[in-house]
């Protein structure tokens, strides 16, 4: 397509960005899923939402300015 083609001139910052992606997945598709046994979700939200914290875990920032 020419770059004073219409169609390109009436392209959105959005429309650019899909045809980018688009393309760039048809050259490089990605790559193996697989699935983590040992991930639980449910249990990393229940430590999120009250579940039992371990302050040593969390280190403290100092903001010196």
């Amino acid at each position: 397509m020419s770059p004073l083609d219409p169609r390109f001139l009436e392209l959105t910052s959005e429309d650019v960005e899909a045809e980018f992606w688009a393309y760039y997945y048809v050259d490089k598709p990605p790559g193996e899923e697989f699935e983590d046994d040992d991930f639980d979700i449910q249990a990393i939200m229940d430590d999120l939402n009250g579940g039992d914290i371990n302050d040593d875990e969390w280190e403290e920032l100092i903001n010196d300015r």
